[in-house]
């Protein structure tokens, strides 16, 4: 009966694979996913042909420039609920906090941190990727977003951030093609404050 904040990555078939994931949701719970644009007519259709009335329809979405943290995390205390969002985004999408990511100092948004422990919600990775041609979608273990005694709220969102990341990088060692952001990775290493790539 406790909300959740569904962590996931622009890995594999990310798209159907959280459609069907969502699909299989008790239909009491409430169900958000908190996107950066809303998806297109075709994409919408292509779901409601699949899903049918289980599908993540606009109700369910939540564009990020309507997001008001505190309301939101507010929601998520209140109703259990299912919030979906991207873990894997550059600084370009928000507040970023500094991590260890392929060995290097990168940059990730913090926001599925932050909104976890200010809902006190848990955090459930989930990583889509091909394998064999077949679609998998694996849960990873729950992680408990309650700041440990003596960590600062600052310490806490950089050690699940630094969790997401690097259950992100196991995959991108088998996987790194199956990646949205393969190909702009540097973004991920420049340092948001203006000092360059590190």
């Amino acid at each position: 009966n406790k909300s959740r904040v569904v962590a996931t990555f622009h890995l594999g078939d990310y798209v159907y694979g959280l459609n069907h994931l969502m699909s299989l949701e008790n239909p009491k719970r409430n169900r958000i996913v908190l996107n950066h644009r809303e998806g297109s007519f075709p994409y919408r259709k292509n779901v409601l042909n699949r899903y049918g009335n289980r599908a993540l329809d606009r109700k369910s979405q939540l564009l990020s420039q309507h997001c008001n943290t505190a309301k939101l995390a507010a929601t998520l205390r209140e109703k259990p609920s299912t919030l979906i969002l991207f873990s894997d985004l550059p600084h370009h999408f928000g507040k970023s906090i500094e991590v260890e990511f392929l060995g290097r100092r990168a940059w990730f948004v913090r926001g599925p941190a932050v909104l976890a422990i200010t809902a006190r919600a848990p955090i459930l990775p989930v990583v889509n990727f091909m394998a064999v041609n077949s679609n998998t979608i694996e849960i990873k273990d729950l992680i408990d977003s309650t700041p440990r005694p003596g960590e600062s709220f600052s310490d806490c969102v950089h050690r699940l951030t630094q969790a997401l990341c690097s259950i992100l990088e196991s995959y991108l060692r088998s996987y790194p093609e199956q990646w949205r952001y393969l190909n702009h990775m540097a973004l991920f290493f420049q340092d948001p404050e203006g000092a360059g790539n590190i």
